[in-house]
């Protein structure tokens, strides 16, 4: 809310591409809500020739599965990685993360084509609404994890108020 704060001061309360940019704190905050509940649990790719390393054979055909939320948790890449931290997407600690180890957006030529432009646009519609209003977790929400889907990942329902920060 500080940074918020302080870049509507210093833009004249209009929130746009390059206010948005220099707020590297809620980028953080973006990018470790996205490890922690990426849109997509899996990537799917199919196999295009037939791949060996050591022991393992991915044959022609095969179709193999990439399990984002599993990587993007693995406590060999993320110190706590049940824990929301933005501070491991901050300047000087987002670079110590393993390139795979944050793979919610995918890699390579088949990464997605929306990341920059849902970045940009998340931010600048955050920004204006926390700029606004605050978002209160109720006591009679707990943040829980529904097992089962295999696409997205769903939550038991999470109860929260929305409270003007500012009179009109």
């Amino acid at each position: 809310m500080q940074e918020i704060d302080s870049t509507a001061k210093k833009y004249d309360n209009v929130f746009n591409y390059e206010a948005v940019n220099n707020m590297p704190y809620l980028t953080a905050c973006m990018s470790e809500t996205y490890r922690l509940c990426p849109a997509f649990i899996r990537a799917e790719r199919i196999c295009t020739k037939t791949w060996t390393h050591e022991a393992l054979t991915i044959p022609k055909g095969m179709t193999v599965i990439f399990p984002l939320w599993a990587v993007n948790r693995h406590p060999d890449y993320h110190e706590n990685p049940q824990v929301f931290d933005p501070e491991r997407f901050m300047p000087g600690n987002k670079e110590k993360i393993d390139t795979y180890a944050y793979s919610t957006f995918g890699h390579g030529p088949k990464n997605c084509v929306g990341m920059k432009w849902g970045y940009d646009m998340s931010k600048l519609i955050l920004s204006r609404f926390l700029f606004d209003f605050k978002v209160q977790k109720r006591n009679d929400t707990e943040m829980k994890y529904k097992a089962g889907n295999m696409f997205i990942p769903q939550y038991d329902p999470m109860f929260v108020d929305i409270v003007k920060r500012r009179a009109d």
